[in-house]
């Protein structure tokens, strides 16, 4: 039984060639048997320990089985089960050998957005219609990318609100400068073990009295008990991301004890070090990207001014160098297989000779998922006053989106929604009334929800409002944003109702065209998806065409985004410039 497992195996899987692992399926299986007897071995060790002074009793909570190396998820039903996944280092037959997979045009690809240019990439059919028309691009690739992508981001709003919420219960929220500066004291005093310790224990320790003597009782102990929160979020996160690593056989974080400075340098490395690397460091050379651990040393000070962030080093306030901890660990954990999924699945298709296809995809991910600046936006910056004219034009650029949208009642009730022009066209206008019945049916809400685009919609990201301004939109605009940009958020709030009423229709029209067309389940969903992603368009980062990437360009000509979309609404219904397309040339 186990040769026919193997056998099995390695018939479905095709070793990809270049910087990954060439041993063969049943070497590396045997490897990760005994591998999985050692970590069994260290879950135990780790349970025995753990359940000593569990908080929620003898039944282990979701933080509990994350200190264990245990991956959950949460069911339908409410339900915490183990989260299971496959990975490892081949590209499936199926993709390998897809007949469908075209080579397209370089140009045409950057004025595409990643739905269509995938589309475009597996031949203009869509994930898995059928069994003879596998879009394996998008089933591969994309899909595994948009389901990364949105786990990374939960779990991330999910620490980052816990860190919001428990600073504020204990009165961190509204510390001076020199506060800060006390706190960071405090919290690089105690260890991982002090974390474990009674509050009362810790505050007998002179080295602890020494920071929060003077302070009210009540302070010293929300003090105290805020700093072993804080060392236990850095330790929980730790353990997160090295089982993340352990299943992708990369070399583990060790444990800190001087933490917080050693935090500024990750976070510095983690920003901006990867960002000065090109695509082809990245995907044609055999290490893959460490957002964690640099390849070689570096000037952290050097690094940060390089990357505008000057003075980081230095930083005390503990609350920020945590939610940017976070925010590194969390492209350790989610980007990484991003990058190293991608990585695969060009390699394969280079080795089909799609170069230009294989070079639009890494681009994509490089600027994406490891922060890398366009071609354009590192030659431009390189000349004389370069970063300077673009900081100017990003200034001008922020503030032409609060001029422009706020309170534009005329715009929002009479221009806004004829967008659903581009959902009738595609999905037909039968269609399209159908899909009003997002506006009023629980069942359809539900669906909508679940979609990606419309998800996308609903994080600032991926608002209209705010197209084109990464910087301001990656914070937590609640916690952090300040007092004009929440004034400008909610005057903005009619436009964001109509984006998200036209989008949710849109996803359901998609949805009914898909329904009546065969598709189901996973399919189906992708499919409504990419109807509310391809007739409203995609405003975050992660969709936008690589034109729309191009920092310089965005600032000079904005709101480029719905140009974009009726090009390639142009291109796709008019088959002579769809066929030059894909042919390699215009």
């Amino acid at each position: 039984e186990i040769e026919d497992t193997i056998t099995f195996i390695e018939e479905q899987l095709a070793t990809v060639e270049g910087e990954l692992s060439t041993a063969p399926p049943s070497k590396r299986i045997n490897k990760q048997r005994f591998k999985d007897i050692d970590n069994y071995k260290r879950d135990i060790k780790n349970l025995t320990a753990l359940m000593k002074d569990l908080r929620g009793g003898k039944q282990l909570s979701v933080n509990d089985a994350a200190q264990l190396g245990i991956a959950m998820r949460e069911t339908k039903g409410g339900k915490i089960v183990p989260a299971l996944r496959n990975s490892g280092f081949y590209a499936t037959k199926e993709f390998v050998d897809s007949p469908y997979l075209q080579n397209i045009n370089f140009g045409f690809g950057m004025l595409q957005d990643i739905v269509s240019m995938f589309k475009s990439i597996d031949g203009g059919r869509a994930a898995t219609f059928k069994d003879d028309y596998i879009g394996v691009a998008q089933k591969y690739v994309l899909r595994p990318t948009e389901d990364m992508d949105r786990a990374g981001f939960k779990w991330a709003d999910e620490w980052r609100n816990n860190l919001f919420e428990t600073y504020d219960r204990f009165g961190l929220s509204k510390l001076s400068k020199d506060e800060w500066a006390a706190f960071y004291s405090l919290v690089t005093e105690v260890s991982s073990v002090d974390a474990s310790f009674k509050t009362e224990t810790l505050l007998r320790e002179p080295k602890i009295k020494a920071i929060v003597g003077k302070f009210s009782k009540e302070q010293r102990t929300n003090w105290v008990e805020a700093a072993q929160f804080t060392r236990a979020l850095y330790d929980n996160v730790r353990e997160q991301a090295n089982s993340a690593r352990i299943a992708m056989e990369r070399p583990l974080i060790g444990r800190l004890e001087n933490y917080l400075p050693e935090v500024a340098e990750i976070n510095i490395w983690s920003m901006v070090g990867l960002a000065q690397k090109t695509p082809d460091q990245v995907f044609q050379k055999p290490p893959l990207p460490d957002f964690i651990k640099p390849d070689s040393a570096f000037n952290p000070r050097a690094l940060a001014r390089e990357g505008g962030m000057e003075g980081y080093i230095l930083e005390k306030n503990v609350r920020k160098l945590t939610l940017d901890y976070i925010e590194s660990m969390k492209r350790d954990i989610f980007f990484t297989p991003i990058i190293h999924n991608a990585k695969i699945h060009t390699a394969a298709m280079r080795a089909k000779d799609l170069h230009n296809s294989a070079r639009l995809i890494e681009d994509w991910a490089a600027q994406v998922y490891a922060g890398q600046k366009t071609a354009l936006d590192r030659a431009f910056e390189a000349l004389p006053l370069g970063k300077t004219v673009t900081k100017a034009t990003s200034l001008i650029r922020n503030n032409l989106s609060r001029a422009v949208f706020p309170l534009n009642i005329v715009w929002n009730i009479t221009i806004q929604p004829t967008s659903l022009a581009f959902t009738a066209a595609r999905a037909g206008p039968i269609n399209l009334l159908r899909g009003l019945d997002a506006l009023f049916s629980p069942e359809s809400q539900t669906q909508v929800r679940a979609s990606y685009s419309f998800w996308k919609k609903q994080s600032n990201q991926g608002k209209l409002v705010y197209q084109d301004i990464d910087a301001q939109i990656s914070r937590n605009l609640k916690q952090e944003g300040t007092r004009i940009e929440k004034a400008v958020h909610a005057a903005n709030f009619l436009t964001n109702f109509v984006e998200e009423k036209v989008t949710a229709i849109s996803v359901r029209a998609g949805h009914h065209q898909a329904l009546r067309r065969g598709f189901e389940g996973r399919a189906l969903l992708d499919e409504a998806s990419d109807m509310g992603a391809v007739t409203q368009s995609m405003y975050n980062r992660e969709d936008k065409s690589a034109v729309g990437r191009i920092r310089i360009l965005s600032n000079l000509f904005p709101f480029m985004t719905f140009p974009i979309q009726a090009f390639n609404f142009v291109r796709e219904t008019i088959p002579f410039i769809t066929r030059r397309a894909r042919a390699g040339g215009f």
